[in-house]
């Protein structure tokens, strides 16, 4: 069984019906880019905004206009708490080989809805060592945060560092 199931995009969020204005501007612009040529730039891209901006909207359009695209590329797109759960189920039930072989299959993630909680660091950290693994083989990441980051062990690490900001809204 696979663990990521193929998520259908919601039909109406793609990059004709985004709504396009001065705040948003250049997140689009970047997202657009990101779907035209996932891996090559803007890579990893943080999403990052008020709740309602279009965050997960982009998502979805870079999903559909990937997909129109290449036809075989393996999208996942999910949020970062079904991820998370998977995640440390992989850990906790010794499956985490298998957890690894799907995820080497992925060409573009689409992380939505990613918290950085103190609370929550170990989990956390696995997140962030698998993007950084991801990226290291050449996929897309793209994730959405509420907000950037300020904690100097996370803003430091290379997946921080070498990322694109973008806020929405």
């Amino acid at each position: 069984m696979k663990r990521f199931p193929s998520a259908a995009e919601h039909p109406s969020y793609t990059f004709d019906t985004f709504v396009v204005t001065e705040g948003s501007r250049e997140a689009f612009s970047l997202a657009v880019a990101v779907a035209e040529n996932p891996g090559m730039t803007h890579n990893p891209l943080i999403l990052h905004g008020r709740t309602g901006g279009g965050k997960t909207h982009l998502l979805h359009s870079i999903a559909h206009a990937i997909r129109s695209r290449r036809p075989g590329a393996n999208i996942l797109r999910i949020s970062a708490e079904t991820f998370a759960a998977q995640l440390v189920a992989a850990i906790r039930t010794k499956g985490w080989p298998a957890f690894e072989r799907e995820l080497e299959a992925v060409d573009v993630l689409l992380l939505d809805h990613l918290r950085l909680a103190p609370d929550r660091k170990s989990t956390q950290e696995e997140i962030f060592r698998t993007m950084e693994g991801l990226l290291s083989r050449g996929a897309q990441v793209v994730a959405v945060l509420e907000v950037l980051p300020t904690d100097r062990l996370i803003v430091e690490r290379p997946l921080f560092r070498s990322a694109v900001f973008a806020e929405v809204g």
